[in-house]
């Protein structure tokens, strides 16, 4: 089968921790995980780095068709233990954002009663060592660069970017803004500095490689959200009545059909402002 456009999906962790402890539905089971991507593997998708994924889209000079990428922000503990074997076990390389001035902290956005914490460097090390993951830059410590100036973004991108490859010895071309916000002067600190690719999500971006759109995905999606976002069109439908409608449809689908690990859908995945990314 013919795949469609190029389709760039994100993720954050990925594991059992229950929608208890993971208030804004960050964490994917591995079986959603591997789901998902067969989907797309059935309609033809060949799944790249984002680091391949710049590269296509330059040769291509425009939006590279039949290509996907999975992306994984935050770079949780999980990335190390579990995130590994899904994509050996999908034959499916993935990009791990990272944050390495928070390696080995506790994790933020899900209840301290979950255990969930960043990687160690020794984790990260081995992680950057594994043949399917690609390891990127997401700011030392998630420092949002929505109203970032031109050396505040230098800085901020720069210093990550040396830090990683300080860090594992090898060079680091793949960025991802924090909670998805950038200035003018972050995007075009990210080509700049060297990076390859940056990416966003929600209702922003393009496919120029420094505002990268994706697609968000939640454990608490419903099936028909979540085909929507495996076709890019959940948020790629922009922010009008009619798109809004559109989704909202989808909602009530899940909901009335029980889809979803919230039983509806849940109404976390459309206030993407809300996300760490």
């Amino acid at each position: 089968m013919r795949a469609g456009k190029p389709l760039i999906l994100g993720y954050h962790g990925v594991g059992g921790v229950g929608l208890e402890h993971d208030p804004i539905a960050l964490y994917v089971s591995p079986e959603a995980l591997a789901a998902q991507v067969r989907k797309l593997q059935r309609r033809g998708y060949e799944f790249v780095t984002m680091s391949e994924f710049g590269d296509r889209l330059r040769a291509a000079g425009g939006p590279p068709p039949g290509v996907a990428a999975l992306t994984f922000d935050d770079g949780t503990v999980d990335h190390a233990t579990i995130l590994p074997g899904v994509l050996e076990s999908l034959g499916v390389p993935g990009t791990v954002y990272v944050c390495p001035g928070l390696a080995g902290q506790p994790y933020p956005w899900t209840s301290a009663e979950a255990g969930v914490r960043f990687m160690t460097e020794s984790e990260l090390i081995a992680v950057a060592e594994h043949p399917l993951i690609e390891i990127g830059a997401h700011t030392n410590d998630h420092h949002e660069l929505h109203e970032a100036d031109r050396g505040t973004a230098l800085e901020e991108l720069g210093r990550c970017k040396e830090t990683l490859e300080g860090l594992l010895g090898t060079e680091v071309v793949s960025f991802c803004y924090p909670r998805c916000h950038y200035s003018q002067a972050a995007r075009e600190a990210a080509e700049t500095i060297g990076y390859k690719t940056a990416v966003t999500c929600g209702m922003r971006g393009s496919w120029e490689p420094f505002e990268l759109k994706r697609e968000v995905m939640h454990s608490g999606d419903g099936p028909a959200v979540v085909a929507m976002r495996l076709r890019g069109i959940y948020t790629g439908l922009g922010s009008s009545l009619p798109a809004r409608g559109v989704r909202h449809a989808a909602r009530v689908i899940d909901r009335v059909s029980g889809g979803g690990a919230r039983g509806a859908g849940a109404a976390v995945p459309c206030t993407v402002d809300l996300l760490p990314t």
